[in-house]
């Protein structure tokens, strides 16, 4: 988890993380004006995903944050990204 303080106003800082999530390839679930959750990521292809799937299993990401203003010209951001796997090293 992250929870940082920074020096700008909320509303940017919102849509900043909203904009790297869909870059991301997350689907967003807004709970209400401060939350922000998103589904499990969808799957990254590449050459050697089956050799990597043998060996560390395969694993979805999703990603919690909540942006709340301190003060006009300040806000808090906690984010919190999950891990859940099945059939790795990692995850027996």
């Amino acid at each position: 988890m992250i929870d940082v303080t920074l020096s700008t106003q909320a509303d940017l800082v919102k849509m900043v993380v909203i904009h790297i999530l869909i870059e991301g390839g997350y689907a967003l679930d807004r709970k209400d004006h401060e939350n922000l959750t998103t589904g499990h990521r969808g799957k990254v292809s590449g050459l050697w995903d089956c050799l990597l799937r043998r060996r560390f299993g395969r694993g979805w990401s999703r990603v919690e944050s909540m942006v709340t203003p301190a003060s006009k010209q300040s806000c808090r951001h906690r984010l919190n990204v999950l891990y859940e796997g099945n059939h790795g090293i990692f995850t027996r």
